[in-house]
């Protein structure tokens, strides 16, 4: 069974990065509301769960800091973003997250990581 990557949004555009993992053979979930969060958390057991920096549902730093006190802080959590900024930095690692990256200029490095931390399909 492939490594499931959980991908938290409210809007699902074309996503390369999604579009990429797939390619690799990754499973790709998707949860743009509460319900579908829960149930693919108590469901499918993610390997990964990545969300944008600027998610508004609910903010990153909220929802991450929900999952680290909860049953699923094992769960490693990646925010990507595709503009940095030193205080968007620190405040993900301060809620919690598990790895930081700046697409697309980190790409190879953030794969790199999703194999080490999700496994190889």
């Amino acid at each position: 069974m492939p490594p499931k990557i959980l991908f938290i949004n409210k809007n699902f555009k074309k996503n390369k990065i999604q579009i990429n993992l797939k390619k690799r053979g990754y499973s790709i979930l998707k949860a743009n509301n509460g319900l579908k969060l829960i149930s693919h958390l108590e469901v499918e057991h993610p390997d990964l769960i990545i969300m944008d920096t600027k998610s508004t549902w609910p903010d990153s730093f909220t929802l991450c800091k929900s999952l680290r006190k909860g049953k699923y802080k094992s769960i490693p959590v990646f925010f990507v973003t595709n503009q940095s900024t030193k205080k968007e930095y620190t405040d993900s690692f301060r809620c919690g997250c598990t790895q930081y990256f700046c697409l697309p200029s980190q790409f190879d490095t953030f794969y790199k990581k999703v194999q080490e931390f999700a496994g190889i399909p």
